[in-house]
């Protein structure tokens, strides 16, 4: 079921505002079925902790952009398009920590997959259900999982401290 991806490329990597919480963000597009096209967006922000979202290109200026379903039936190849995505930024950043929020019913999916690709031998990871907030430490930081945790509570203005 999620052995499919779309093949995608980097589309630039834009230095981040003082209006932006992030540092950068690497952009990446990719077709889907039936010619849709998808934007991926990876926030990066301080002590390497990168942030998966993506869209339909036609959805870039709405506000919910990332809360829009699709339905087109491709789902798992779109889901594992983003993580090929994730692995390639892990080779090119190996201390690299991940972080995303899921919507509605696609939170426990996101989430299942996080468990079964990134091994909790490199990988702590750190899930706030009622926040739909999931976040995987990297052990090789060179920062603590209370960085980490605090960076990802301020920008996202949730509490992963009960955690």
């Amino acid at each position: 079921m999620f052995n499919e991806y779309y093949d995608y490329v980097k589309i630039q990597r834009i230095k981040g505002s003082t209006n932006e919480p992030f540092l950068f963000e690497h952009k990446f597009a990719f077709r889907a079925k039936n010619n849709h096209r998808y934007i991926v967006n990876v926030e990066e922000y301080e002590y390497q902790i990168f942030v998966v979202k993506f869209h339909l290109k036609e959805h870039a200026n709405s506000v919910n952009k990332y809360k829009i379903v699709s339905n087109f039936g491709d789902t798992s190849r779109i889901i594992n398009t983003c993580l090929h995505i994730m692995i390639d930024m892990y080779k090119e950043y190996p201390k690299a920590s991940f972080g995303f929020i899921g919507v509605d019913k696609r939170y426990p999916i996101y989430k299942r997959i996080m468990e079964n690709v990134f091994s909790p031998n490199k990988f702590v990871h750190i899930n706030e259900d009622p926040y739909n907030a999931y976040l995987l430490f990297n052990k090789n930081s060179e920062t603590t999982q209370n960085n980490v945790s605090e960076m990802f509570e301020r920008v996202y203005v949730i509490n992963l401290e009960s955690i």
